[in-house]
């Protein structure tokens, strides 16, 4: 096991997806990068993985991926040089995670990955070798809940980076967030940078954002052999919001001061109002002094997908996007004054209930709330305004965990002008 500090971080859950099958790529490249994941009829991350797959493709690596895949596959599955898909230099597995943070699941059967020793259906991590691994990204819910979860764990046992999410987030915007992240990570830049790329963003779902990273801010996945199949430089892929900054403010673990952000917040939009903005931190590495830091822009009570993202590292400031764009005022005047009773409220979190039931299972009753699959573990709700199609909803996030305890989560909008 290589010898290393290790690193106390926050992350996040959530969950993510592959599909039935196997395809595999081969070049003179400077290592093996495996891609894995789940597919079932209430998930469906094919695109995502696909993405992960390409992404290390294009960097050089002799790539495979499996949808699905069999407990002998993940234990025993080789490239043909013997190589382990477990051991690769690169590992992107996605699907639902443990509420405890220990497992994650890649397939029907509960195939997966696991803590510790092999079970009847998940590979122990006991018995891989991580030394030779370059980064491991766990896309599911939970993966990296607490100091002894699958990211924290596969970090201790020697790769150089690991990501895994703290709590349980939305595929859909899982999905989007994973196609930012890789299309940076495809043009060659370090794995912290391709974290900031993907969070200058909005998302459906901004628990997104709250990843558990662990590993160095430097790293890269990049090599010297590799570097002429990039499709892109590093400095191509930018977000055009992004202000690049050169004041020196400070945001550390131990001094989370937002006064000198907002300052320079105001010295770019002057008609900024800190009341008008719900903040919400997101530490990605606390020894490092890593975070996304959200500035969510509300009408009222209603929340939008506009406002400000900040990134700090090593407890500097080092971006600040601007995602947000003018509202009318009749629009603005509209939703403060808009109210919804609790009896509606209620009524649309059964309504989201049975749309999910309908969707992704068979023979449940509304007003039931659990049965043999599934029980449903929490619902959020907000009020929330579309800003591209100018209408309000009521967004309701269901979060649903199985028999054996793998979590996931389902997003559905009520529109409030039926």
């Amino acid at each position: 096991m290589k010898q290393k500090k290790f690193l106390k971080v926050a992350t996040l859950g959530i969950l993510t997806t592959l599909m039935l099958g196997v395809s595999s790529y081969v070049s003179a490249a400077s290592g093996h990068a495996y891609c894995a994941g789940y597919s079932g009829n209430d998930l469906g991350t094919t695109s995502m993985t696909t993405n992960a797959y390409n992404t290390y493709r294009s960097l050089g690596y002799s790539s495979n991926y499996t949808i699905s895949p069999s407990f002998n596959t993940l234990k025993s599955g080789k490239f043909s040089d013997g190589t382990k898909y477990l051991e690769s230099k690169v590992l992107f597995l996605a699907g639902h995670g443990a509420s405890d943070g220990s497992s994650l699941h890649l397939a029907t059967s509960y195939t997966g990955i696991r803590t510790g020793n092999s079970s009847l259906n998940e590979v122990g991590i006991n018995e891989i070798n991580f030394n030779n691994t370059k980064l491991v990204t766990l896309a599911g819910c939970y993966t990296s809940v607490n100091d002894s979860s699958l990211a924290v764990e596969i970090y201790r046992k020697g790769s150089d980076n690991v990501i895994g999410w703290r709590q349980e987030v939305n595929p859909g915007a899982m999905t989007d967030f994973l196609e930012n992240y890789h299309k940076k990570l495809k043009s060659g830049s370090t794995v912290w940078d391709a974290l900031v790329y993907a969070g200058t963003f909005s998302y459906s779902d901004s628990r997104v954002k709250d990843v558990g990273f662990f590993g160095s801010a430097n790293n890269t996945i990049k090599s010297a052999s590799n570097i002429s199949t990039m499709s892109s430089s590093e400095d191509e892929i930018v977000n055009p919001n992004t202000y690049y900054v050169t004041e020196d403010i400070n945001f550390t673990n131990d001094n989370q001061n937002l006064n000198e952000i907002i300052s320079l917040i105001k010295s770019k939009d002057s008609l900024f109002k800190i009341e008008d903005y719900e903040v919400r931190i997101n530490e990605l590495n606390k020894e490092q002094n890593l975070y996304i830091i959200d500035f969510i822009r509300k009408i009222g009570n209603f929340y939008t997908d506009l406002g400000y993202v900040v990134t700090v590292k090593d407890g500097k400031v080092t971006t600040l996007t601007n995602n947000n764009r003018e509202i009318l005022p009749t629009i603005s005047k509209t939703l403060s004054n808009n109210t919804i009773s609790s009896e509606n409220l209620n009524s649309y979190k059964k309504i989201a209930i049975k749309n999910l039931m309908q969707k992704s299972f068979k023979d449940f009753s509304l007003g039931t709330f659990n049965n043999k699959d599934i029980i449903v573990k929490e619902q959020l709700g907000q009020l929330y305004f579309d800003v591209n199609t100018n209408k309000p909803y009521y967004k309701i996030f269901t979060t649903y965990e199985d028999e054996n305890g793998f979590v996931d989560v389902d997003y559905y909008l009520i529109d409030l002008e039926k």
